[in-house]
């Protein structure tokens, strides 16, 4: 894994949706103002996403501190390559998660056994 210095704080704050072939993940600016705000527009590599087939870390750079959302293990799997990221400035950061196999999902989260 990679060494951070950075200060981390987590994105607990969150809502998700199935869209058929994807699952969308959005944050916003209501419920995380601050990582939304350090995102600015995602032009500058302010945002970026690890994905795997079954979890995903995002991390937002903000001025002190970087703000990361880490789902793993995700209840089913995802296909790295084709999944995505968008922000859409000072409202919301959404992610999209493109299913393996596009049946709906009830859970996002398989819980730690």
């Amino acid at each position: 894994e990679d060494v951070c210095l950075r200060p981390e704080r987590p994105i607990l704050n969150y809502a998700w949706g199935d869209e058929a072939e994807v699952v969308k993940i959005y944050i916003s600016q209501d419920s995380e103002p601050d990582a939304v705000a350090a995102a600015r527009a995602g032009k500058s590599g302010e945002a970026e996403v690890r994905w795997k087939p079954r979890s995903l870390k995002l991390r937002i750079h903000g001025e002190k501190l970087d703000f990361v959302l880490d789902l793993d293990p995700i209840y089913y799997e995802i296909v790295p390559e084709e999944s995505k990221f968008r922000v859409s400035e000072n409202k919301r950061v959404t992610l999209t998660l493109k299913k393996k196999e596009s049946f709906t999902w009830l859970k996002l989260l398989k819980p730690e056994s």
